[in-house]
């Protein structure tokens, strides 16, 4: 306004709840592109690496979709301005709002109960499980989520190394710090299997797969390290199945150096070319240069 500056387009998040969605819609109208937010973490690498098409892996904690559900572990083939979304981890309904992304025990109780597991009593009280139940149940306060930040707040939490998001990522990086000392004192890590069917990561199997091991008594940190490592192997299941052999990573889930370096080994074994940030985060601090990027090719 100072300097009589009127853009001939703004760009914004889809998420309609966000201040800058809004602002860009009120100020500009029409003139507001709106970019889904896994697609700008894909296009942020395309724009470093000046890709014109990949197949990009967007893990992180959340991110509105445009089906209206919490999106989070994703699997986008982008080519130029557009994208498809070809697969994801598996959606699961989840409670609890804002509390949900700091409290570890909440996400692993939605992925034992859409697993039709009961909650054990020193994962959460009873009393607070059987809200946990019935607010899925009935549909309360719920969301439909593929967030692959819950699912390592899930099992940091079932593995006993945290249950509760005092700061953002706190129980992802335990559970990473966990798979850290099994590399470092040679620990073999636990076989485990994620499955990749119709589309989607089967995520409540493995976490299922995962308490069945912990209850037979097998080593934590085997079991951390054999999560990164299940994770790393559906992911490549999912590249395998395409025809793209250009990978893009991004996303906060990827400041995570053991999923990262297993993950990149195994696709370039497979031949595949692997592209990250390097320039900008490949958190959200990301977002807005993939952002433009898409603006561009408008």
């Amino acid at each position: 306004h100072l300097f009589g500056f009127k853009p001939e387009i703004t760009v914004s998040d889809m998420h309609p709840a966000y201040y800058s969605s809004k602002l860009s819609k009120e100020l500009y109208g029409m003139s507001c592109l709106q970019v889904q937010h896994h697609h700008a973490h894909i296009a942020s690498v395309m724009a470093e690496h000046n890709l014109s098409e990949v197949l990009g892996f967007a893990l992180d904690g959340t991110g509105y979709g445009e089906n209206g559900e919490v999106w989070g572990g994703e699997a986008l083939y982008c080519k130029g301005k557009n994208y498809s979304r070809i697969s994801h981890l598996k959606t699961v309904k989840m409670c609890g709002g804002d509390e949900l992304s700091k409290n570890a025990a909440e996400s692993l109780a939605c992925y034992l109960t859409a697993g039709g597991q009961d909650i054990p009593d020193y994962i959460m009280p009873n009393e607070d499980a059987e809200i946990v139940k019935a607010a899925i149940k009935n549909n309360i306060n719920c969301v439909n989520s593929s967030s692959c930040g819950r699912l390592f707040d899930a099992v940091c939490c079932l593995l006993g190394f945290g249950d509760y998001n005092y700061y953002e990522g706190q129980c992802a990086i335990a559970l990473e710090n966990a798979a850290n000392v099994a590399i470092k004192k040679g620990i073999v890590a636990s076989n485990l299997d994620l499955e990749y069917n119709k589309g989607e990561l089967n995520t409540v199997k493995l976490v299922l797969d995962i308490l069945r091991a912990k209850n037979l008594g097998a080593d934590p940190y085997a079991l951390a390290l054999g999560f990164h490592t299940a994770l790393a192997n559906g992911l490549c299941k999912i590249a395998m199945a395409q025809n793209c052999r250009k990978i893009a990573l991004s996303g906060g889930t990827f400041n995570n150096r053991v999923l990262t370096s297993i993950l990149k080994e195994k696709l370039l074994a497979r031949k595949f070319e692997v592209y990250m940030n390097e320039k900008v985060p490949s958190g959200d601090g990301g977002i807005a240069l993939g952002q433009l990027f898409i603006a561009g090719k408008e």
